[in-house]
C-alpha cells in the first residue's frame, strides 16, 4: 500500500496539475459567437454606391475577449479560400495571450459555402472586405474594445481583404465616421490588383512567402515599394523558401485545383472600375471569366514552411505590441 501511494501521489498530482492548468488556460478569455450584420457586394464598385444596396445577410464570428481591466487593444483575423481553421486559431491562441482580444468572422458558412478554392467567385473579396468593416463596427462599439486600437490580419484571400479595408474610399463608403482599423498585416494577398486609391494612413505591414506561385509575390514587393516611396506607412517582407501557406502544418503540395493568379496583371481605379492592364479592357461581370481565365491556370504548391512561420509569428508580436502600446 505504501508502495501504490508513493507511485499514485505523483500521478494525481499530475492530473490536478494538468486540470488546472486547463482551466486556467480557459479563464483567461472569454470565448463566444457572435452574428453581425453585414452584405454581400460583387465588386469594389458595390462598395463604394452604398452597401445598403448589396444583398444582406448575417454572419458569424468567434469573439475572444480576455480577462482584465479597462478597454482591449483587439484584433480580427481573416480567414482564406479554404475558410475558417487553425491558422487563425493559432493567432487567436497568440494575440489572446499578449492581452489582445480577437475576432474571426466566418465569411463562408452563413452564404452556404464550405470553400473558394476552386472558385473564387463564390464568395467575393470584396464581400469579405464587407464582412470585415461589419466586425470593425462591432469591436469599435464594445465597451471592453478600445476602437483606437482594432487591427486586421488574413491570410491568402482573407490577406486581400486585410489589404483592401486599408484604403479610404472603401473605409468611407462602408464605414461611419472616422473609425478605421489601426493596423493591417496581409499574410500572402493576392497580387494581381494595382490599387490606384488613397489609403487611411494605418500601417500596412505584407508578410510573403519567396516562392508563392499561388499568388505570387514580385507584384506585391513592387507595390509595397512604390506606396513607401510616395510617403506610406507600406512594407513587405519576403520569407526565402516559403510557399503559399507558409504557416499551415502540413508541407508543400501540389494542390490541383488552386487557382494561380499569379500572371493576373489588375488596376483598381479609385471609383471602383477594374481594367486587365495586359489587354487594357475593364472588367465587367459578363467577361470577367474569360479575361481572368486568359491570365489563370490550376495546379499550385500549398504548404508551410516552419522557419518562415516562426518568424512571422515574431514579427506579428513585436509590429503588434509597438503599435498597440503593450509592454
Amino acid at each position: 500500500m505504501r508502495n501504490f501511494r508513493m507511485f499514485a501521489w505523483p500521478i494525481v498530482a499530475a492530473v490536478l496539475a494538468c486540470l488546472l492548468t486547463a482551466f486556467a488556460v480557459q479563464a483567461e478569455s472569454t470565448v463566444s459567437d457572435v452574428e453581425i450584420a453585414s452584405h454581400s457586394p460583387r465588386f469594389a464598385a458595390d462598395i463604394l454606391d452604398g452597401l445598403d444596396n448589396d444583398p444582406a445577410v448575417t454572419i458569424n464570428a468567434i469573439f475572444s475577449l480576455p480577462d482584465g481591466d479597462g478597454r482591449l487593444p483587439a484584433m480580427v483575423i481573416v480567414h482564406g479560400s479554404a475558410g475558417i481553421g487553425a491558422r487563425g486559431q493559432e493567432y487567436q491562441e497568440l494575440l489572446n495571450a499578449m492581452g489582445i482580444a480577437t475576432l474571426r468572422p466566418d465569411s463562408f458558412g452563413p452564404r452556404g459555402v464550405r470553400s473558394t478554392v476552386g472558385d473564387q467567385s463564390k464568395v467575393t473579396t470584396y464581400a469579405m472586405v464587407a464582412d470585415a468593416f461589419a466586425a470593425l463596427a462591432f469591436l469599435a462599439a464594445h465597451p471592453r474594445i478600445d476602437p483606437a486600437r482594432i487591427g486586421i490580419m488574413g491570410f491568402s484571400k482573407g490577406g486581400s481583404t486585410s489589404q483592401f479595408t486599408a484604403f479610404e474610399p472603401l473605409r468611407a463608403a462602408a464605414v461611419a465616421g472616422s473609425t478605421r482599423f489601426a493596423l493591417h498585416i496581409p499574410f500572402y494577398r493576392g497580387c494581381l490588383y494595382d490599387v490606384a486609391m488613397p489609403l487611411t494612413g494605418a500601417p500596412v505591414r505584407e508578410l510573403l512567402g519567396a516562392a508563392d506561385d499561388y499568388t505570387g509575390a514580385a507584384a506585391c514587393v513592387d507595390y509595397a515599394r512604390r506606396m513607401k516611396a510616395a510617403g506610406a506607412d507600406y512594407e513587405a517582407t519576403v520569407y526565402a523558401g516559403a510557399h503559399h501557406g507558409f504557416n499551415g502544418s502540413r508541407a508543400p503540395f501540389h494542390c490541383a485545383r488552386c487557382i494561380s493568379f499569379a500572371g493576373c496583371d489588375l488596376r483598381l481605379d479609385a471609383d471602383g472600375r477594374v481594367t486587365d492592364k495586359l489587354t487594357d479592357t475593364e472588367l465587367t461581370a459578363a467577361n470577367q471569366r474569360q479575361l481572368l481565365r486568359a491570365c489563370t491556370h490550376r495546379g499550385t504548391t500549398v504548404g508551410g514552411n516552419p522557419a518562415a512561420a516562426a518568424q512571422a509569428r515574431q514579427f506579428v508580436q513585436e509590429f503588434v505590441r509597438e503599435r498597440f502600446g503593450l509592454r
